[in-house]
């Protein structure tokens, strides 16, 4: 058994190999019981696993009010730069606004990516709401985390990869387990499109599959904590049957090129 392997399985903590969670979030969520939302909770969870830095959005500006959640993100971030990174949230409905929006955030040295969420704001991946996220993920190089299950927004993938070609893309949750043998020949040529490994119920080798079908370089290790639990998320990727090396590029190398960490 690899050295990986071994830790997952005695539950130990990761001391000895870098992991970075690109897919987390901060603050509470009504219809959600979540044990894990202020930031001594993340700190904690993220120090008995071995978690060295976390980059999350704000729930707050998810789901109810954007302005307010990203600074409040923003605001955490910086009582904790060694630890939390961000993703700023673009909500489409204020496609006018996104501009004036961004300003104070364009450059912060915490601020690594911008978060889409199709199914919450309830708008096409494709929608004229979102151009100002692809026009701005190409200017200044940040991956955009797209929320994608459901995934309705599928088909939209590949041509917006290829009409933004300098836009890095990371498709959340990989459309599903479920969906891969849709989701995968959509994507598979397409360089600059990533995954994360987060979902809820995983079957068997769909870690495996992930890192064949698409090069062990473009898969990336995230939890979607405090949504789902953070050990059993990072377990799946330690007791994986692949070697350490392609393990420790899911867990960190892939997200700190990618993120410039």
């Amino acid at each position: 058994m690899s050295e990986l392997f071994k830790a997952g399985l005695a539950g130990r903590t990761l001391d000895f190999v870098d992991v970075i969670d690109m897919h987390g979030h901060y603050g509470a969520m009504p219809q959600f019981n979540l044990p894990h939302e202020g930031p001594g909770d993340i700190l904690s969870e993220m120090d008995r696993i071995g978690i060295d830095r976390i980059i999350m959005s704000a729930f707050r500006a998810l789901a109810t009010d954007t302005a307010c959640g990203n600074r409040e993100m923003l605001e955490v971030c910086e009582a904790h730069p060694e630890r939390f990174l961000m993703h700023f949230v673009v909500n489409p409905h204020r496609a006018e606004h996104l501009d004036a929006d961004f300003a104070p955030y364009r450059g912060h040295p915490l601020v690594k990516g911008l978060k889409l969420h199709c199914e919450i704001h309830a708008y096409p991946m494709a929608g004229a709401g979102y151009t100002w996220a692809w026009r701005t993920a190409s200017e200044t190089g940040l991956p955009l985390l797209v929320h994608t299950y459901p995934p309705r927004d599928m088909k939209s993938v590949p041509e917006l990869a290829d009409e933004y070609s300098k836009a890095n893309f990371i498709m959340a949750h990989h459309f599903g387990p479920e969906n891969l043998d849709e989701a995968l020949p959509l994507i598979r040529d397409k360089a600059n499109v990533y995954t994360d490994t987060c979902v809820s119920l995983l079957p068997l080798g769909t870690i495996e599959r992930l890192a064949q079908e698409l090069g062990e370089d473009r898969v990336l290790f995230g939890t979607d904590m405090p949504y789902l639990n953070a050990g059993g998320q990072i377990g799946k990727v330690l007791l994986a049957q692949l070697d350490d090396a392609a393990k420790r590029k899911i867990l960190a190398e892939n997200s700190k090129r990618l993120f410039s960490l």
